[in-house]
């Protein structure tokens, strides 16, 4: 268990190196410098020159490179960003709370309410009820989220006067539209997995043998079949925390939220390199320990991986 826990973080280690050299190799390819960028179109070229060359933007793209992967894994620096002048860790540690609170809350909802609602289908196979369930998260999965969340802000903002549109972000209330504007687009998806993976699980023979054993329906479900068919829900609750983390920028926008994607929109607007690479590699850095906890939680509810891996 141990080494194979050490192989992965040295497999996440390399990954995210390669993560970081793409981003530096693709913005190097970009058009412009910061020096410009930065100073204006008014800067003269000795001022602009001058600039680059404290940023060590007149450097060799390797050069540069390895002296960030070096400051990065020795000193845990991500460097200073060129546009608002302080560190970049800093920064980030500003704005990630807000993303972050937005994903695991969405997680926990989505968690609850999709198993709930997958269970309610599968004991309720072929009927109205599954059938509207289906439908419900079929359809909610397609509505665009910003065109929703400018809905949810129209009702419950200026029409119901419910919530105010200045406490976005800043309390417990200012969190509920951009969660709720999340949940709904994207439980769906997961309704339907746990309904697909159940139904599966219940066509098994010990669940045939169980129900002859005169087990009930919900003790089945509960005691047997959740616990094989958790794995692939894990699996999508993971993916989908870690892609929320990076992927909610339009919800940010839509309800003016302060969060790490729109520090990720306006640092590559700028061409913010340090800044840029810094959101990357805690992004990454959050993937590979989320795809590593749940690998480890593939291992508990499945002893036969932890005896794979141990050959």
């Amino acid at each position: 268990m141990l080494k194979y826990i050490i192989k992965r973080i040295l497999a996440s280690i390399a990954t995210i190196i390669g993560i970081i050299f793409l981003i530096n190799l693709f913005i190097e390819l970009a058009p412009g410098d910061p020096g410009r960028l930065i100073l204006g179109m008014n800067a003269s070229p000795e001022q602009v020159q001058i600039l680059n060359h404290s940023l060590g933007y007149d450097q060799p793209f390797l050069k540069r490179f390895f002296e960030y992967i070096i400051g990065v894994f020795t000193r845990l620096d991500l460097g200073t960003s060129y546009k608002y002048g302080v560190s970049v860790w800093e920064k980030i540690c500003s704005r990630i709370p807000t993303t972050f609170i937005v994903a695991l809350t969405t997680v926990v909802i989505d968690s609850i309410l999709s198993v709930f609602l997958g269970i309610v289908c599968v004991k309720n196979k072929d009927s109205k009820i599954d059938a509207v369930i289906s439908t419900v998260a079929g359809f909610t999965s397609a509505i665009p989220s910003y065109w929703l969340g400018v809905v949810l802000l129209l009702i419950f903002c200026f029409k119901l006067r419910f919530f105010s549109v200045y406490d976005m972000g800043n309390s417990v209330a200012g969190y509920v539209l951009p969660v709720a504007t999340v949940v709904i687009i994207t439980f769906g998806p997961l309704v339907k997995k746990t309904r697909a993976v159940l139904l599966d699980v219940m066509n098994q023979d010990y669940i045939r043998t169980a129900r002859a054993l005169g087990e009930g329906e919900w003790s089945i479900i509960w005691k047997y079949a959740m616990k094989n068919a958790l794995l692939p829900i894990i699996t999508i609750i993971g993916y989908g925390f870690t892609g929320l983390m990076g992927g909610t920028l339009i919800i940010e926008q839509v309800f003016s939220l302060m969060g790490i994607g729109t520090l990720m929109l306006t640092a590559i607007q700028t061409r913010d390199v340090p800044l840029v690479c810094g959101i990357t590699v805690v992004i990454s850095v959050i993937f590979c320990l989320v795809q590593l906890l749940v690998d480890i939680l593939y291992i508990i509810f499945d002893p036969r991986l932890a005896v794979k891996i141990e050959k």
